[in-house]
């Protein structure tokens, strides 16, 4: 097949490639091997408080609790592999829960759809008690809305103020931050005001 670009030609874009990728990697440089977050909950910033990572965990528990009260039900639930093989009477029941609380290896090699959802289960009652969000964006921007840039400025203060009294407290999820408007012509003053006032 005939082609319309000619090595010589091939050999100059591939090299402005290289130096442009290069310089790209010096202020981009790879995914960190530092902990990355697994989900991110955006929220209005007009809504943002202090413990809404807290708030939002009781919330969750509580749905956990009326589905899922304990890991036999949370298996079926999910339809974890082997689900349809854990007891359903409470006999049953609870001699297989008293297995796996002294010995949950033991019981991994001789049941191990019961492990599973037993680990997953607890697993996850830890997560939503230590760390119901592990990424909070407080958003200006599509879920927020345009507003009147005397609202938008007061909620910036108090988002701020929020953050603040978070990190005071120690109740922030792990990795937060702000969402403002783009820096589009129609949205750049506005996104560094909001920008500004929260980091003032």
């Amino acid at each position: 097949m005939r082609l319309t670009l000619t090595p010589e030609e091939l050999t100059v874009y591939y090299a402005q490639l290289h130096d442009s990728n290069s310089a790209f990697k010096c202020h981009y440089p790879a995914d960190s091997f530092e902990r990355q977050p697994v989900h991110t909950v955006y929220g209005g910033a007009n809504l943002f408080k202090a413990g809404f990572a807290g708030k939002l965990g009781e919330v969750a528990l509580k749905t956990l609790d009326t589905y899922a009260p304990n890991y036999l039900v949370f298996a079926r639930v999910l339809g974890l592999p082997g689900a349809d093989t854990l007891p359903t009477t409470p006999i049953e029941q609870a001699s297989l829960t008293r297995a796996l609380e002294k010995d949950p290896e033991q019981v991994r090699e001789v049941k191990p759809a019961a492990w599973l959802a037993y680990t997953v289960y607890n697993r996850v009652l830890k997560k939503l008690k230590s760390e119901p969000i592990e990424d909070n964006r407080i958003d200006f921007e599509d879920g927020y809305g345009n507003r009147p840039d005397d609202e938008e400025d007061g909620h910036a203060v108090a988002a701020a103020d929020e953050v603040a009294k978070g990190m005071r407290d120690n109740i922030l999820s792990p990795f937060i931050g702000i969402r403002i408007k783009t820096f589009s012509d129609e949205c750049k003053v506005r996104a560094i005001r909001t920008l500004d006032i929260f980091l003032s």
